[in-house]
């Protein structure tokens, strides 16, 4: 099932970036989650982002944040990011609703939508953006293993009408070392949509991840 999920995807987004600028980066981090009270969790994000075949940084950011159980299947998240580039810094504002079934013994389709606010030090006012993604994931048998597909759209409510302005196709798997640790590897590929040229990045990550 994953796999012809992936092969669809990669056929749509083959087509809607064919004529392209491509580019290479890398992208690491590390995120901590601790269990604040009943249903809420306190959790905090690092993430380091490199571009240009991974020879220049482009982005260094710290994320905080709480997600609160709303039942067994919804959740409800709030963050604040604070970004350093190069030449400039940025905040961010973004508030998720979350919802995960299981769809097939081991597997699990997620799905979200995030509204964020985000404004740079360069820009006067501050910019809004929709992100629609699902995600579906499998626990393979007497492993800890979780590879997983996602899918994200990104829509800019802004000017007359508001447009889809890009999507991400990302493939990888977590593996659990401990109990409460783990390490994702995954393969990201965003692509800028409504542009004559559309720049299309490809990211290689790994995510340190851990529960206290």
């Amino acid at each position: 099932m994953i796999k012809h999920l992936f092969l669809i995807l990669v056929l749509i987004t083959s087509f809607i970036s064919n004529a392209q600028n491509e580019d290479f980066g890398i992208w690491t981090g590390v995120s901590a989650n601790k269990k604040l009270i009943k249903k809420v969790k306190g959790t905090t994000k690092i993430q380091r982002r490199y571009i240009e075949n991974a020879r220049i940084h482009k982005s260094t950011f710290i994320q905080v944040g709480v997600k609160y159980k709303i039942s067994k299947r919804f959740s409800g998240y709030g963050n604040y990011r604070f970004t350093y580039k190069p030449l400039s810094t940025a905040n961010r504002f973004d508030f998720r609703l979350g919802h995960k079934k299981k769809v097939y013994k081991r597997t699990y389709l997620s799905s979200t939508i995030k509204s964020q606010y985000a404004k740079s030090s360069k820009d006067q006012y501050w910019d809004a953006t929709l992100r629609f993604k699902w995600k579906i994931e499998h626990k393979v048998k007497k492993q800890k293993i979780y590879p997983y597909l996602a899918n994200e759209w990104f829509y800019d409510p802004s000017g007359s009408g508001g447009q889809w302005d890009r999507v991400r196709l990302s493939f990888g798997s977590s593996f659990k070392t401990f109990k409460d640790q783990s390490f994702t590897f995954f393969y990201t590929r965003s692509i800028e949509l409504n542009k004559n040229i559309p720049t299309v990045d490809n990211f290689l990550g790994a995510i340190y991840d851990i529960d206290f």
